[in-house]
């Protein structure tokens, strides 16, 4: 028998990474979330927006979401609150004020591949009007270069005034909290404290239950961008145990601008229910820091809107610069994202939820303390 002999070399066998369910999960989000981005830019509001994603998503993903309506519902809110994040409207103001604006925010050093990404920076032409403002801006001495990167700059704070830390003042807030935080947070006066929640989770429950269970310690200041004074008047009503002659508070009605009009000075209590934002999400940080700049030792609890399964309100990681308390809420359920100080003997609560019922829309029932989540 003739023995075959092939002299061709054998080709080694390529490995091809398989991309993980996770990582193609984040890709489908991205591809949503783009989408996404084109439809805020075209006029379409918030609301529509999760309903057309929604069709998009099925469309192009059909094969995974197909039968599975949760997923869907959940990859969706990602993308939607992905997208508001990424979106803003330059025609709003000028491309070098809203250039400056972003780097009069910025705490350290940042980069210009930073600004191109934030601002969602995406032609050659908004790129170099880009670094035309930050050339500017360079010039005027209000940033500096930082080390020996190319694109990389830093802030120029004003001058130093020096603090006597020794005799400062180191007493806390006698302030009550809703979730039981009232017994373990350590809230310093001059504070910020933020409460994100999604549509119809509590926020102004928890807003008036703070007003009224301060107003014996606290000159309480609520102001309202969404109802008035006769809807007000209403929910106090349905609080038990008491009528609308123990509510001791001043009410306005009030949207925006609150950093002129927040009532400062230690034993003053300003709630803000909610702090609206419609666009240039990004802002939401600066909003909170001029709020914060103008109380002098006043105490300010804000509620923010936020989408369902997030941890933050719109203006993502922006808005936790300075709130002391920073909580999000979802339907029966309060998690703590940041909370700076906590009383001795209590275990750290970041990370912690807890599981609350809300009664006839005012009443807080505690289901379970704060706890660990079970991983599913």
């Amino acid at each position: 028998m003739t023995e075959l002999v092939c002299n061709t070399p054998a080709t080694p066998m390529l490995h091809v990474a398989t991309p993980t369910d996770a990582e193609k999960a984040i890709r489908r989000i991205d591809y949503i979330s783009r989408f996404g981005v084109f439809l805020l830019k075209g006029g379409m509001d918030e609301t529509t927006l999760h309903k057309h994603l929604g069709y998009y998503a099925l469309g192009r993903y059909s094969g995974t979401y197909t039968g599975d309506e949760k997923r869907l519902s959940e990859d969706v809110h990602l993308a939607a609150d992905k997208a508001t994040l990424n979106w803003f409207e330059p025609s709003k103001e000028s491309f070098a004020n809203l250039v400056q604006e972003w780097v009069s925010h910025q705490d350290g050093t940042f980069s210009l591949q930073k600004g191109y990404s934030e601002l969602r920076l995406t032609t050659l032409a908004e790129k170099k009007h880009f670094r035309t403002v930050i050339a500017r801006e360079l010039k005027k001495g209000s940033i500096k270069k930082e080390g020996s990167n190319s694109g990389v700059y830093a802030p120029i704070k004003g001058e130093l005034v020096e603090e006597d830390w020794k005799n400062s003042d180191e007493s806390k807030a006698p302030l009550w909290l809703p979730f039981d935080l009232g017994s373990i947070a350590v809230v310093p006066y001059g504070s910020v404290c933020l409460f994100s929640g999604s549509p119809n989770s509590g926020k102004t429950a928890t807003l008036m239950n703070t007003a009224y269970e301060n107003m014996k310690e606290f000159n309480v200041h609520y102001f309202s961008s969404e109802i008035g004074p006769g809807a007000f008047k209403r929910r106090a009503a349905k609080f038990p145990y008491t009528n609308t002659d123990d509510w001791n508070l001043k009410f306005y009605q009030r949207s925006g601008d609150f950093e002129d009009c927040i009532v400062s000075g230690k034993g003053n209590l300003n709630i803000i229910d909610y702090l609206e934002v419609h666009s240039d999400f990004w802002k939401v940080g600066d909003f909170l820091n001029k709020i914060h700049g103008a109380l002098n030792e006043a105490i300010c609890i804000i509620a923010l809107q936020k989408n369902p399964g997030s941890d933050t309100g719109r203006g993502g990681f922006h808005t936790l610069e300075k709130p002391q308390v920073a909580i999000s809420i979802d339907h029966g359920t309060a998690k703590c994202v940041k909370l700076k100080e906590w009383e001795e003997g209590y275990e750290n609560p970041n990370h912690k939820i807890y599981n609350f019922k809300l009664v006839d829309g005012c009443q807080f029932k505690k289901v379970m303390g704060w706890h660990y989540p079970v991983a599913k």
